[in-house]
């Protein structure tokens, strides 16, 4: 699909559904740009702001994907949406890395999460293994997920329960800094249920929610990173 074809107005449609990601889309974004001026950028809050944008950009596109009136479009911006969710569990476990101070000891791990992110992407744009079409629904059109999906849910559900456990061993250890931590795990355990999205790329007709757990995601760790300073969310040696 060439750049003039999805430029034009003819292709896209109002859509109610469309709008909710959207919303919360710009929230976060606002949230990862907010924290990253407030702590003037320090490496902490760029780990944030990375981890933001790819929540915000996978929602902004979905905006699109719903929006489209034809199949099309839909699948050009459901590429685009994907491409941010291949990256999420990477840069959250990059993120939970940077947080917890262990980077150094396992940048070659990190290293190769990104590797095997990329090695989706190719999948996902380099043919039909990933994403083989899109489907309507009554909120609108929808990724279709086929064979190479299967070992990306596995990866991503591994680094991110792995990222958890980071965040779980920190909230054990680091005493008087614990309730830093706990909001670590409050919030992204409740951002995590926006896994629910995937049934409705298997075709099963259930609507993808994901942007209200994202949603509290963005309230919930404003309140706590305004309350702790992110860059005082590390553990204090």
């Amino acid at each position: 699909m060439s750049f003039y074809e999805v430029i034009q107005f003819k292709n896209y449609g109002f859509n109610f559904f469309a709008y909710p990601p959207l919303i919360v889309g710009v929230c976060i974004a606002l949230l990862g740009w907010s924290v990253a001026i407030r702590e003037k950028f320090l490496g902490i809050s760029l780990t944030f702001l990375l981890l933001t944008s790819c929540a915000s950009f996978w929602l902004i596109s979905f905006f699109m994907v719903y929006s489209s009136v034809d199949a099309v479009t839909a699948l050009f911006w459901a590429k685009v949406a994907n491409t941010a969710v291949i990256f999420i569990p990477s840069f959250f476990y990059f993120f939970a890395l940077t947080a917890s101070r262990s980077l150094g000891q396992k940048s070659i791990l990190a290293f190769l999460a990104l590797l095997i992110s990329e090695v989706f992407l190719i999948s996902l744009w380099g043919g039909d293994h990933f994403l083989i079409s899109v489907r309507k629904y009554f909120w609108g059109y929808y990724s279709v997920y086929r064979g190479a999906s299967y070992p990306f849910l596995a990866f991503f559900m591994l680094l991110s329960l792995e990222s958890f456990r980071i965040f779980w061993k920190c909230h054990r250890k680091y005493g008087k800094n614990t309730k830093r931590f706990k909001t670590f795990l409050i919030g992204f355990a409740v951002a995590y249920l926006a896994s629910v999205d995937f049934f409705a790329a298997y075709g099963i007709p259930v609507y993808p929610i994901g942007y209200l757990p994202v949603l509290f995601f963005t309230g919930f760790m404003a309140w706590g990173i305004w309350r702790y300073r992110l860059v005082d969310i590390t553990p204090s040696f």
